[in-house]
């Protein structure tokens, strides 16, 4: 159970020992700010799902996805300055069982409850779209139009394991400048969307979120510089959060465009100047935060079909039941990370991550 009180972790406190983040036997350093970053944005993506507009704003889930995308080019960078093993299979067991498992278990719901219950559902499950969507392939319609997937959020999963496919391939062509060659790669693939029509599956690859891979590893470089990081890191704090506000009521693109990598940047500048947030809720909010962006339709859908019977249910008119609804999702969340994912992604990384120790020259028996 997650206590109330706001004790702040200390290295090694159990939430980061849950995240397992290891590397060819290394435990990387957390960056907790960043952490904190993924439990706001899934948060932000589950209120946007929720349906309720905040009077005077735009209908938006306040650059939830954009700072996702921001963090995944900024984090690929960081832990591949050191190393780059096994960079791949570490992303597919990170990504891949438990969006796999969600996948499957709302599939399950339209294909056996939804009958039953005689609701309807615009999801169309196949055998042949159900594997398009396991295995991270965009689906389009006879016009070109992208079909989503059957866990709505698995676009943007799509786009994530190109970014890792086009960071992997680049790995190997050089380490060193492995983020400049996909971040460039990233945004020429944008540019020719901006200015030609093309083809399928290309089209879905030049989606305008991209951009954000880009600037996520931009981000890195920038935070690198020898800059006066406590003031530097407040201004972009700052600058980001009022950039959110700006594009939330206004909707303005350049807003969006600017709004994430500041937001990042400023958090991890702050970090690296003492200002870092290790409180025991935010961190656990950070932790669970894949297993929210996952999982968080399922207890919305089931608010927004109590609302048919209970209006005050209704989480697109009520902003009491919409909070209501994504703390739910936020509580189950956090049960799952805690008895599926964590111990998921333990075992896996137990199996295909732990490699053998050496034998000492000792061990080894004479010829």
């Amino acid at each position: 159970m997650i206590k109330g009180n706001l004790a702040a972790f200390r290295s090694g406190d159990s939430i980061g020992d849950l995240l397992g983040k290891r590397r060819s036997g290394v435990r990387q350093q957390m960056v907790f700010n960043i952490q904190l970053l993924r439990g706001m944005a899934a948060l932000a993506v589950a209120f946007y799902h929720a349906g309720y507009v905040i009077p005077g704003t735009t209908d938006t889930d306040y650059l939830g996805v954009a700072i996702f995308f921001v963090i995944s080019g900024f984090i690929m960078t960081h832990i591949t300055r050191a190393s780059s093993d096994d960079f791949l299979l570490h992303r597919l067991i990170r990504i891949v069982p438990l969006y796999w498992l969600a996948t499957a278990c709302y599939a399950a719901l339209v294909v056996v409850i939804y009958p039953l219950i005689g609701k309807q559902s615009d999801n169309i499950v196949t055998i042949t779209s159900l594997l398009s969507d396991l295995f991270f392939i965009p689906r389009f319609d006879s016009s070109g139009a992208v079909i989503f997937p059957v866990l709505g959020v698995g676009w943007t999963l799509n786009l994530e394991m190109y970014f890792y496919l086009l960071f992997a391939g680049a790995l190997c062509v050089n380490r060193r400048f492995a983020p400049a060659i996909v971040a460039v790669a990233v945004l020429v693939m944008w540019f020719l969307g901006l200015y030609f029509h093309l083809p399928s599956p290309f089209g879905f690859y030049a989606h305008s979120y991209v951009v954000y891979f880009s600037l996520g590893i931009a981000t890195y470089y920038a935070a690198q510089l020898p800059i006066q990081q406590a003031r530097i890191g407040m201004l972009a704090a700052f600058a980001g959060a009022a950039a959110v506000v700006g594009f939330a009521i206004t909707g303005l693109q350049s807003m969006g465009l600017v709004a994430p990598p500041c937001i990042v940047l400023g958090a991890v500048l702050l970090e690296r100047s003492g200002f870092v947030c290790r409180y025991r809720l935010a961190m656990a909010l950070g932790a669970s935060s894949y297993a929210l962006y996952l999982c968080h339709s399922f207890l919305i859908g089931l608010s927004q079909e109590t609302a048919k019977h209970a209006a005050d249910f209704d989480t697109t008119t009520h902003l009491s039941a919409a909070l209501l609804a994504v703390a739910l999702s936020a509580g189950a969340a956090w049960l799952i990370f805690k008895w599926i994912e964590a111990p998921l992604l333990a075992y896996l990384r137990a199996c295909f991550l732990q490699r053998p120790k050496a034998k000492s020259p000792e061990s080894i028996p004479a010829e």
